[in-house]
């Protein structure tokens, strides 16, 4: 069997290791009315008609969100998304689906009221969510959750074992943040939204080992998406 053993040796620390299943140990046990970790809920499907691509979406309070990061091959050569991460969109008016000459970074694209919601690159009957729209999302996580900072976060693939647990199924996972010049933050996730701050930035939802929070960010960051659903 397995056993917790910890102790105050640094050489040897705390770890989980195998024991005779005869031998005796004290036992500690743990309320099972606790919260588990990982989502415990069911998860829908979609599949993508403009590649096949299958995603999982899930139901958090009123809006349905992909429980994936796109994987939309948006250029004109072949290329494989990672599972896990889906693509990078490398620029804001990418994301939007619009014109570089009148969206990227130093423009004010001034997009109009009845332009939302925004269908960018997501597949029809979704589209790329506003700050409104994340704001939501964190509101609900915050008033419904147990713990704001992991809850809407994957409980694997994030650094220095600081997981997520997930509990709403939007397994929000760490994808290493590009710019436009290839330097990485392995510690955080970035989703673009449908919303610009100013004539650079461009807002997005901004998990990282111990936060959740929007921030704006320069147009000419490569991101992550997650579509959400039209209403």
């Amino acid at each position: 069997g397995l056993a917790l053993y910890i102790s105050k040796d640094s050489d040897y620390g705390s770890r989980l290791s195998k024991v005779r299943t005869r031998s005796a140990f004290p036992v500690r046990c743990i309320n099972d009315t606790l919260q588990p970790y990982g989502y415990q809920g069911e998860y829908g499907e979609f599949t993508d008609e403009r590649d096949g691509t299958v995603y999982k979406t899930v139901d958090i309070g009123d809006q349905t969100w992909m429980a994936e990061n796109l994987r939309y091959n948006m250029w004109s050569t072949p290329r494989e998304a990672d599972p896990k991460v889906g693509f990078f969109y490398e620029h804001w008016y990418q994301a939007i689906d619009t014109l570089e000459a009148t969206c990227r970074s130093g423009y004010i694209c001034g997009l109009p009221p009845d332009a939302f919601p925004r269908q960018g690159i997501c597949p029809k009957g979704w589209h790329l969510p506003t700050k409104k729209e994340f704001e939501t999302l964190l509101s609900y996580a915050r008033e419904n959750g147990t713990d704001f900072n992991k809850d809407l976060r994957s409980i694997k693939e994030w650094p220095y074992r600081r997981y997520g647990s997930d509990i709403f199924g939007f397994g929000a996972t760490a994808t290493h943040q590009r710019n436009i010049v290839g330097s990485d933050q392995n510690n955080a996730a970035c989703y673009w939204s449908a919303s610009e701050r100013d004539e650079s930035q461009a807002w997005a939802l901004y998990p990282d080992t111990t936060k959740m929070e929007l921030l704006s960010k320069k147009g000419n960051y490569k991101m992550t998406i997650r579509c959400l659903m039209d209403k």
